[in-house]
């Protein structure tokens, strides 16, 4: 948040200061000029900030500190070949101080110019330290993407996304119909006054798949304060975003969630630790499962620099969340220097981030990790030019159909458009996650047929894991579940004081699902639609299992009921055929319960035939 932008700003305040204590009418000149530079450069007059500081080069010819100022700028505003020329003349200039630091500098010149075989050539007059080291490696990286780029296409948003000011940290609803993003309020170059700048987050909602003009979201997310870095849950219920210097906060920075019913956000809600600490906090993201959230901090115990970590999470009945058990991602992932923005995609096994510490383009670049099959992290990997640039590139999100990805940069910057703009990208094949899609319902008392807000779980029949996690919400009972796009998934509804419900959901199909909840009374029934035996078959198939367990977790939490499980077949064969066959599959059932330590008192079956398959509840 703020602190990201107060270095540049820092460097211009702290050097001159230093080199104009000594009170000459020569030193009260430089002091004089510089001041109006800063003043001409918050404006956006860069030109007459440049004139200003070759002025002061000018009557400071062996001072370097002068020359590096001046090429911070031509480096915020991408004059590049400026930059070389002006370095290559403090360096001819055998009477400039700190000649080494001005060749590292002028090979830095070379390498954001792309020219990296003379970038190389620079560093080679170096003492060969381990950071002149990693130059070299770095540019022989850049070069390597340079030369095989990836075939993708690179959009700058419109007018109705992009402001005059810094747009970053995009965000966008599994559904496509909500696009988020932070704007930096007064922010036009990177020499904007620090004190003048506030930021805020903005939204767009799509109509006939154009987006609309966003706007500024309203109290309470928004305040007088900075908020940004924002992110939303898959299915657009939950909000999390980034609030500096509040009243609540844990530290400068800090991590707060707001749960959206009836269109509306609730109260930022702070969770403390072990999410957030004294240290800063930035950048979440939320797993589609509902287990994990990954963010950026500083805080001890990391690798080195802004490093991401993740945090273990659970959606309570009440729908608030509960943080726990804090991880460092580890060296595979993390480095000595910063990673920032985690973005976990909505199949839960790919994670894009920026970093600076992996070898990349320069500035911060674009990487992707991928989950292996016992869930830990493979080798990031860069994502490629010309996505990664010279230029920083942070906040990359990829939609749930695994297509498209939005981004901040301001790659293609000039003189006049310094701020940094939102992209869209078209990615390629390779890059691309597993293509997920939404399905939409409402959860209803079904005797009441009011709106009901209750735990959604979408699970996979193979694997058993959960796919995705929600909650309906309050006010409407409207849902929004994550799938994949070629999975038949299961979904179990939970609700306390309510008999759960089960649907088979085939992505194949665009249906709304309708889910009736009903209370816990004698005599009630509910559908498993997950449980599976082969043809004239009572062995329990393991992909009944993901269903069971939901049952069996019901079960535990609600120790007092007792249930009639009822088996089916279909209407083929005798009756008498049929009734022997169902009792067998209730039996399996029963004797699965029990095995998973279910009192067997609690429990009953019998068969019924080519009668569906209820679960009755008793007393």
């Amino acid at each position: 948040m703020r602190n990201l932008y107060c270095i540049y700003l820092c460097w211009l305040l702290i050097i001159p200061n230093a080199l104009m204590a000594q009170g000459s009418s020569k030193n009260e000149r430089t002091h004089q000029w510089h001041q109006q530079a800063r003043v001409a450069l918050s404006k956006g007059e860069i030109e007459k900030g440049v004139v200003l500081y070759e002025k002061i080069i000018k009557q400071n010819k062996n001072q370097a500190e002068y020359y590096w100022l001046l090429d911070d700028v031509f480096k915020h505003t991408k004059q590049h070949p400026k930059r070389i020329a002006l370095l290559q003349k403090a360096i001819k200039n055998k009477k400039t101080s700190f000649p080494e630091q001005t060749i590292e500098k002028l090979g830095l010149a070379y390498f954001d110019s792309g020219y990296y075989d003379e970038a190389v050539l620079t560093f080679k007059q170096l003492k060969q330290t381990p950071t002149i080291k990693r130059y070299i490696a770095q540019c022989e990286t850049a070069k390597t993407l340079r030369n095989n780029p990836i075939e993708t296409t690179i959009s700058v948003m419109g007018n109705q996304i992009n402001t005059p000011y810094d747009n970053i940290w995009p965000g966008i609803t599994a559904d496509e119909e909500v696009f988020s993003f932070t704007v930096v309020e007064g922010k036009t170059t990177p020499f904007s006054n620090l004190y003048s700048i506030q930021e805020d987050i903005y939204q767009s909602y799509k109509l006939n798949n154009n987006w609309q003009q966003a706007n500024r979201l309203p109290s309470p997310i928004n305040t007088p304060d900075n908020e940004g870095s924002q992110h939303f849950s898959a299915d657009g219920r939950y909000m999390f975003f980034v609030g500096c210097n509040r009243k609540d906060g844990k530290g400068s920075c800090d991590i707060y969630y707001s749960i959206n019913n009836g269109g509306t956000f609730s109260t930022p809600i702070n969770p403390g630790e072990p999410l957030n600490t004294s240290f800063w906090e930035s950048t979440p993201s939320f797993s589609a499962c509902g287990n994990f959230i990954y963010f950026a901090s500083n805080r001890p115990g990391g690798i080195g620099g802004k490093d991401i970590w993740q945090c273990q999470v659970s959606i309570l009945p009440s729908g608030k969340l509960s943080f726990f058990n804090v991880l460092n991602l580890g060296e595979r992932i993390n480095t000595n220097y910063d990673e920032i923005s985690p973005f976990i995609h909505s199949d839960n096994m790919h994670l894009y981030f920026s970093s600076t510490g992996h070898s990349g383009m320069g500035g911060f670049d674009v990487f992707l990790a991928t989950k292996d099959s016992i869930s830990q992290w493979n080798a990031v990997k860069n994502i490629g030019y010309p996505i990664n640039t010279a230029s920083d590139e942070i906040g990359f999100v990829v939609a749930a159909s695994g297509t498209k990805a939005y981004l901040s940069s301001n790659q293609h910057a000039d003189t006049q458009h310094l701020n940094k703009q939102l992209y869209e990208i078209t990615l390629p094949e390779s890059l691309q996650p597993k293509k997920m899609k939404t399905v939409k319902g409402i959860v209803l008392d079904k005797k009441t047929k009011q709106p009901l807000q209750a735990n959604i779980e979408v699970f996979d029949f193979d694997t058993q894991k959960t796919i995705s996690r929600t909650i309906s919400d309050t006010k409407t009972g409207l849902f929004t579940a994550i799938i994949p796009s070629e999975n038949q998934v299961g979904l179990f509804a939970k609700k306390q004081q309510y008999l759960v419900s089960s649907e088979r959901i085939d992505s194949s199909s665009s249906a709304f699902y309708t889910i009736e909840l009903q209370k816990i009374e004698k005599g009630t029934s509910f559908v498993l639609r997950n449980i599976y035996f082969d043809f004239d078959s009572y062995e329990l198939l393991t992909n009944s299992y993901a269903e069971l367990n939901r049952l069996i977790e019901f079960l535990q939490l609600n120790a007092s009921i007792q249930i009639a499980i009822s088996g089916h077949t279909d209407n083929l064969g005798s009756n008498t055929y049929n009734i022997a066959l169902s009792t067998q599959r209730a039996r399996s059932v029963y004797n699965y319960l029990v095995q998973k330590g279910i009192d067997s008192s609690r429990l009953r079956f019998e068969g019924k035939g080519a009668e569906n398959l209820n679960i009755v509840t008793g007393k």
